[in-house]
């Protein structure tokens, strides 16, 4: 889920989907995207934890009801949804500045994340960060965690 601020009546902001090349203000949703998801690493520096590729981005969140097998259930809201083999979580290790830095605009002064931790990368200045991003993912073959999930956990999800 993409974190958009609240208005100070609590009620969620749209997140700016018409900030994507070719989707409409009037746009729901958009389709086709790659998300990158970044964290915060050693001394306030961002790198990627992982990414959706083919994602749908919507501008409003949309809840979900989770049941479970003891008869419990949740809600969980999202606003963006891909499909697992379009994801990808990297091992802690693999999550390093060398490898996966993440620009912060304070640092380029031309482009990166600001104070709101959701950028879009639309600066022509980002054009050569984000296409070489953008090869390096595609080109990732390493471990996903996504798809590990430890043996004694299995029972309590």
């Amino acid at each position: 889920m993409v974190e958009t601020k609240s208005t100070s009546g609590g009620k969620s902001n749209q997140l700016h989907i018409e900030r994507l090349e070719g989707v409409s203000r009037s746009a729901d949703e958009a389709n086709g995207v790659l998300v990158v998801w970044c964290a915060t690493h050693h001394h306030n520096e961002a790198v990627v934890v992982g990414w959706y590729r083919n994602a749908t981005v919507l501008r409003n969140y949309d809840r979900i009801r989770i049941d479970y097998e003891d008869g419990g259930w949740e809600e969980q809201i999202y606003n963006v949804l891909a499909d697992a083999g379009d994801c990808v979580l990297l091992p802690e290790g693999e999550r390093n500045r060398r490898c996966w830095w993440v620009p912060r605009k304070r640092v380029t002064r031309s482009f990166g994340f600001g104070q709101a931790n959701v950028w879009f990368a639309e600066e022509e200045s980002a054009e050569d960060y984000v296409h070489a991003l953008s090869e390096q993912i595609k080109q990732y073959q390493g471990e996903n965690w996504l798809h590990f999930w430890p043996e004694e956990a299995k029972g309590e999800h």
